[in-house]
């Protein structure tokens, strides 16, 4: 890796994982989670952690954890912009570079909203429900068609389910990516922040339609831990993780061929 890239990468990393937003996100994400698994009453819902980990995916309360995985960093570049910070950098090094690690430090801080929340829901649970039940249909389902069915088959349950969020996590780093992108494009910051929601909208409810039924064009199913395209733990994950690389490839070069328009204009 190059040492300038990595250089910024650290900083940015950095900024991001002490902010208090980054800390914010993830009781929100945890939060929201908690509050898909109870029911009107106050009650939780079923009686094992693994279905309502895969029941929260179902809930429409699942949109806000995109927002919340996305908003710390939906306006990161023009913040930048706006208090110098990106020429400070560029001065001791390129805007390639700059872009590179910002791309990498919002990718693994969205990432890692996502699974620590996750990891805070399921020891939550874990005080008052089991891990699962074997004549469960949905570990029945888990091990039939699901990601990761080795892992649960073998009974790592927690490492299941921080894998479970790592590839939906894979989903929200695209999405933090995409809010940062059109926020050089938008000056109305409400919709810029509403950016995650309504992609995550759309792709659950048309993805299927629009890609006429194929499995692996689906977001809602290449990013979930619920389905095995290729019957291959691994081969599945990868496959989620280079569809989300293309896509981060394609978002940073548009980023970086807006803020290359945007300083030259200043």
């Amino acid at each position: 890796m190059n040492i300038k890239v990595l250089n910024y990468f650290k900083i940015d990393l950095k900024r991001a994982i002490l902010s208090f937003k980054f800390l914010i996100s993830i009781i929100s994400v945890a939060i929201i989670l908690i509050w898909s698994s109870l029911s009107s009453n106050g009650k939780i819902k079923e009686n094992t952690i693994i279905f309502l980990l895969w029941w929260s995916a179902y809930n429409i309360r699942y949109v806000f954890v995109m927002f919340f995985c996305s908003i710390p960093y939906a306006g990161c570049f023009c913040e930048d912009l706006e208090n110098g910070y990106i020429k400070q950098l560029v001065a001791r090094g390129n805007l390639l570079s700059y872009c590179i690690s910002k791309t990498m430090s919002i990718v693994v801080s969205a990432i890692g909203t996502m699974v620590i929340g996750v990891c805070i829901f399921v020891l939550l649970l874990k005080f008052f429900i089991p891990w699962t039940e074997l004549n469960n249909s949905v570990y029945l389902a888990a091990i039939r068609s699901g990601s990761f069915h080795s892992i649960i088959l073998t009974g790592h349950y927690f490492i299941y389910s921080l894998l479970f969020a790592f590839q939906f996590g894979l989903l929200t780093a695209i999405l933090a990516l995409l809010s940062a992108c059109v926020s050089l494009f938008l000056s109305n910051k409400l919709l810029v922040w509403s950016i995650p929601i309504i992609a995550y909208y759309l792709i659950s409810q048309y993805s299927w339609t629009l890609f006429s039924g194929s499995y692996m064009l689906d977001f809602d199913i290449i990013f979930s831990g619920r389905y095995n395209i290729f019957n291959n733990d691994l081969l599945s994950f990868l496959y989620a993780f280079a569809i989300t690389f293309a896509f981060c490839v394609l978002l940073t070069v548009i980023i970086y061929k807006r803020l290359k328009r945007r300083i030259h204009c200043e």
